[in-house]
């Protein structure tokens, strides 16, 4: 417990005992979720957001290995995969971070920083991004990625993030940008009876 107003800082401060005391070990988070309780019945497209957001943040402060709990149960509010081997709504995050987010953490904003997490990183021939939406709006922002080299802007896109969504944005090093790949997921994707046409 910490007083009011004080960050725990819980990851840097194990990526500073490790800098001090193990140097060159790798930090692990190996069992993680939104809640304690089973069979809390949370919009399923809040906790699809929460986790995205974690995994961006894990990454971001030098999380080596990351293990959700659980992958396997009949409460589809913890499990990536249900007990008639059906993926749940928690699966698609994971498995958009887990096949396409690898390499060196970039520093990249969006212009609506209160609005919209962004995360990027550079996975050897790609530029990987990833943007959570929390809004119950769509939003229109510009994504900016700095070069920190050159200590310029490297690349620089506007975007219309859905609302409720998680969108990651793959873009080939060596193609300016006119190739990059798209994918989104969130309410529309977890509840197609709004739109029939949609999907990952």
């Amino acid at each position: 417990s910490l007083p009011q107003g004080r960050v725990a800082e819980v990851l840097p401060r194990f990526k500073k005992w490790i800098e001090d005391n193990y140097p060159g070990t790798g930090l692990a988070v190996t069992e993680f979720n939104l809640e304690s309780e089973s069979m809390v019945e949370y919009e399923p497209v809040i906790k699809v957001l929460y986790l995205a957001d974690l995994y961006g943040v894990m990454a971001k402060c030098g999380v080596n290995y990351a293990a959700q709990f659980c992958l396997n149960s009949s409460d589809h509010n913890i499990a990536l995969i249900d007990d008639a081997d059906n993926v749940t709504p928690l699966y698609y995050p994971f498995v958009l971070y887990a096949r396409n987010f690898k390499g060196n953490i970039l520093n990249t904003r969006t212009t609506l920083p209160e609005k919209l997490n962004v995360y990027a990183c550079n996975n050897g021939g790609n530029i990987i991004l990833m943007v959570i939406n929390k809004e119950a709006s769509s939003l229109f922002a510009e994504v900016i990625l700095k070069d920190e080299e050159k200590n310029k802007d490297k690349i620089n896109f506007f975007h219309n993030f859905p609302a409720y969504s998680l969108t990651c944005i793959k873009i080939p090093l060596d193609s300016n940008g006119d190739l990059a790949e798209c994918w989104e997921y969130g309410e529309r994707q977890i509840n197609p009876v709004l739109d029939n046409n949609t999907g990952l």
